[in-house]
């Protein structure tokens, strides 16, 4: 029962020297920071370079010892930058955005242009190529749609007929083809990017994480309710002691079975603080069970402030979700496990038996990783691998069509484009959009606008380019109320005002509550005059002048804010866009990029 393989290929030490002189090399400067909790260490990385330290770009890690934890959050930082993924909106680094601004035209005069996004190899193809090239992928990314539903599906959802392909390896194919990179993402996010000391490490941990994620779907879409595993499994090896020392802090550590019946290497763990009625769950996969259960407590402390606890919600109301807040609760749950989950997941009747669990695995991370493309193969899905160890690390991405995907339908495509695309967009280019485009955006937030006061998406992670701390902390009330008074729909200005006000005193909030009353007049189309007279009856001359100035034209509504919209706007100065900095990075990149064979990743599968 022993395991035979190391834990990881090269020692923490080794990972994390090797990492750093990488980064060296391509100029970024990165910040560390750390935190013990328990057994348990978390820490995080951050971009530092002059100016870049702002944007808050980097990754966490977690682990059993403090250099296991730093080790992680190296490899994962590796694992975003050369799946390009780390940096955000490279996009408007290259050639393909040809906008005639100020962004740009520093560029050229530069020549700071990167000749592609993800590949040396990218190509721009036809949809109609792209669908008759990979029909049986798409159709199971889209839910077993037929090849004229695939057109019109991916059309509606790209809203482009040319999409940018990048080249994958088909495992079961043994043979390279090129699948649309952005549409891909929008299936899996992050899940199956991987990194690690070794090819084999690294796609290990890649189909690790697809399998937890799976079995996190299966689980929460199903409504299952997974058997307990008993703790004395796992009595022979130093896990169970940390497990005994959360008990002993008076939580409530319970290890469930997460292989959904069909022998998934996955575990969950429970952890429960009955004193404050607040819990989290995760899950961690590994073909061996020691590591899974590890993997499960160490991802208990992925936030750098330790174990993320959570007010249970009442039984009963996680049924009253409607379809879009089902897909947004589960986003949380896989991203910063601040999601709840189905009530049937604490019942006690189980929805599949325990059968034991197989300690046979973890002599290799080969023998691992045949075992676990066996598994994934026989339960009847198709795998594509992208090597994106250019800067060489071993980094890759994995993707399972339909095992990877954490969508369940069109409507969650048309969700996460709504508000991860599209709002964000708008949000970031607000000081030159147009009047239609601002009662879109008012329009989308207005729609989600319960996900968003529940805490389910936040202004300031939307708002990811803009420093400002006026604009990423801006109360949405206060949003919606600008951006309808902005189109000219007073009364909904009015209202939102009035909700952004509530519970808020009139001495400390004056100049708001001056807003308000001149939106309601303005509402009710009274004369300038008029206003000007009611305004400065209930409020000093200086107030009344100031509110009656700023509000008068409507299209003024956002000048006193500094909305930094840099990567469009039509007069601005440049130079106080710091996100500019990132060409230098991205250019060394390019030019140190390796050139990559997928074909060769068939010597992994031999």
């Amino acid at each position: 029962m022993k395991q035979i393989k190391p834990y990881k290929e090269e020692s923490p030490s080794s990972t994390i020297n090797n990492i750093r002189s990488i980064l060296l090399e391509i100029g970024i400067f990165v910040t560390e920071k750390f935190k013990q909790n328990g057994d348990f260490y978390s820490c995080r990385i951050e971009i530092a370079n002059e100016g870049l330290e702002q944007y808050h770009i980097g990754t966490n890690g977690k682990g059993i010892s403090l250099e296991l934890a730093f080790a992680s959050a190296y490899a994962e930082f590796m694992e975003r930058l050369q799946n390009n993924v780390l940096i955000g909106n490279t996009y408007y680094f290259s050639k393909y955005y040809s906008k005639e601004c100020p962004f740009n035209s520093f560029l050229n005069s530069i020549d700071g242009k990167i000749d592609f996004v993800y590949d040396p190899h990218e190509e721009i193809i036809e949809l109609e190529e792209v669908v008759s090239q990979n029909e049986p992928q798409l159709s199971r990314h889209l839910f077993g749609a037929n090849k004229d539903e695939i057109k019109a599906q991916l059309l509606t959802i790209m809203g482009s007929e040319r999409l940018l392909c990048v080249p994958f390896y088909d495992v079961k194919g043994k043979k390279e083809v090129k699948l649309p990179i952005d549409f891909i993402l929008q299936c899996t996010s992050s899940t199956g990017m991987c990194a690690g000391n070794t090819p084999e490490e690294a796609l290990v941990q890649g189909f690790c994480e697809i399998l937890e994620r799976y079995a996190i779907r299966e689980i929460y879409y199903s409504k299952l309710t997974p058997p307990t595993i008993p703790i004395e499994y796992f009595s022979e090896y130093s896990v169970y002691e940390k497990i005994k020392n959360l008990e002993s802090n008076g939580l409530k550590v319970i290890i469930k079975d997460f292989s959904l019946g069909k022998k998934l290497p996955v575990i969950g763990v429970i952890v429960i603080n009955p004193f404050t009625r607040k819990f989290n769950i995760k899950a961690g996969a590994d073909p061996w069970p020691i590591v899974a259960l590890e993997r499960c407590l160490t991802e208990l402390h992925q936030n750098f402030d330790g174990i993320r606890l959570m007010e249970k919600e009442d039984y009963g109301v996680y049924g009253k979700f409607n379809s879009d807040y089902v897909f947004l609760n589960l986003t949380r749950i896989m991203n910063n496990s601040t999601g709840q989950w189905p009530d049937n997941m604490f019942l006690e009747y189980p929805s599949y038996d325990f059968n034991g669990l197989d300690f046979s695995h973890g002599i290799s991370n080969a023998s691992d990783l045949m075992y676990i493309r066996n598994l994934i193969t026989e339960l009847g899905f198709q795998i594509y691998i992208r090597d994106v160890s250019f800067l060489g690390f071993p980094s890759y991405y994995i993707v399972v069509p339909s095992m990877s995907d954490d969508k369940r339908g069109l409507e969650d495509f048309r969700v996460f484009k709504d508000l991860f695309v599209n709002c964000s967009f708008l949000i970031n280019h607000l000081s030159v959009l147009l009047d239609k485009d601002i009662m879109r955006l008012a329009s989308i937030i207005e729609e989600y606008y319960g996900a968003f006061k529940e805490g389910f998406l936040n202004l300031e992670k939307i708002s990811f380019y803009n420093t400002d701390e006026e604009i990423k902390n801006m109360s949405l009330d206060l949003l919606l109320s600008m951006l309808f008074y902005y189109i000219g729909q007073f009364e909904k200005s009015y209202f939102y005002m009035n909700e952004f006000l509530k519970e808020k005193s009139a001495s400390k909030y004056l100049y708001f509550y001056a807003c308000k009353d001149y939106i309601s007049l303005r509402a009710n189309a009274k004369d300038p005059s008029m206003i000007s007279k009611y305004m400065e009856l209930f409020y000093s001359k200086e107030l009344a002048r100031e509110v009656v100035e700023d509000m008068k034209n409507p299209h003024d509504v956002f000048n006193s804010y500094n909305l930094q919209s840099f990567f469009d706007c039509k007069e601005c100065d440049i130079t106080k866009f710091k996100y500019l900095e990132f060409h230098k990075i991205l250019n060394v990149i390019r030019i140190k990029q390796k050139n990559i064979s997928q074909i060769n990743l068939s010597s992994v599968f031999e």
